[in-house]
């Protein structure tokens, strides 16, 4: 009796393959089983092709955010009020390329030393500071002693320089200044027309300013400073270093120049 399932399906394939129409269509039911398995593969296949596709997106937002910047803060509301009110308020000037940087520091070197070519170098010194000129002139050169006057000699010098000045492409813009300071040692003046180093200082500036006027130079470029003894070069100890401390300087300031037109 246990075995008698199997006999009853032997049975049963005996008679349906006995009858020809039976074993077609058996025959024709397992084809159409078969065809829906793969049709149901084929569908699985479509599946794992988008859920790449939705992997592959998903990694690339994932890299994008790691590329993203959230360090920018919006605008206050202070900052929105200022803008409004004042739009150049807030524009910064331009303060050009290096290369321009480049072109305007070559520039000064060459002012310069066209300006060592027109002095001596025992009396004088031309350095250049902070994209400054600057023409430290020994005052025995430009003054005899005690005396605000230029000498031949020093009227000379200036002339020379100031020829440079004015026709020199270097300090041709409007934007550049000179300003002439006058120094002294620490002596004290025992004269009526000098009562004290801040006159003696004031006035030999003034002097060599008016020179340079008179040669051609703008006078809406030039000032003149006196410092009597304030800003020694060196100790007045002895009388060299006195003779260093007694000079005049020739500052040619340019536009950016931290001694030019903000302090001018």
């Amino acid at each position: 009796m246990a075995k008698q399932p199997a006999d009853d399906a032997a049975v049963s394939d005996t008679i349906t393959e006995s009858i020809p129409a039976l074993a077609a269509k058996r025959r024709e039911n397992e084809a159409v089983e078969e065809g829906n398995g793969e049709s149901a593969e084929d569908e699985e296949i479509w599946l794992v092709s988008y859920i790449d596709l939705l992997t592959l997106l998903i990694t690339f937002f994932v890299l994008m955010l790691s590329f993203a910047d959230f360090s920018s803060q919006p605008p206050t509301k202070q900052e929105v009020q200022e803008v409004t009110q004042n739009p150049t308020a807030r524009q910064q000037p331009f303060q050009g390329s290096s290369s321009s940087s480049q072109v305007r520091d070559t520039a000064t070197l060459q002012f310069a030393a066209v300006l060592r070519s027109a002095v001596d170098p025992t009396t004088a010194d031309v350095t250049v500071v902070d994209n400054s000129v600057i023409v430290e002139i020994s005052d025995s050169v430009l003054f005899r002693p005690g005396e605000f006057e230029l000498s031949p000699a020093g009227g000379a010098m200036i002339d020379k320089l100031a020829l440079n000045i004015a026709v020199g492409r270097a300090f041709a813009r409007d934007d550049n200044f000179v300003t002439v300071e006058g120094h002294t040692d620490s002596s004290r003046i025992l004269s009526a027309t000098v009562p004290s180093n801040w006159e003696l200082s004031s006035n030999r500036a003034n002097a060599v300013l008016r020179r340079l006027a008179s040669q051609g130079v703008e006078e809406k470029r030039l000032r003149s400073v006196g410092y009597a003894d304030t800003r020694p070069r060196a100790s007045n100890d002895t009388a060299e270093s006195r003779a260093k401390n007694r000079r005049v300087s020739l500052i040619f300031h340019t536009a950016d120049s931290s001694r030019a037109a903000g302090r001018f």
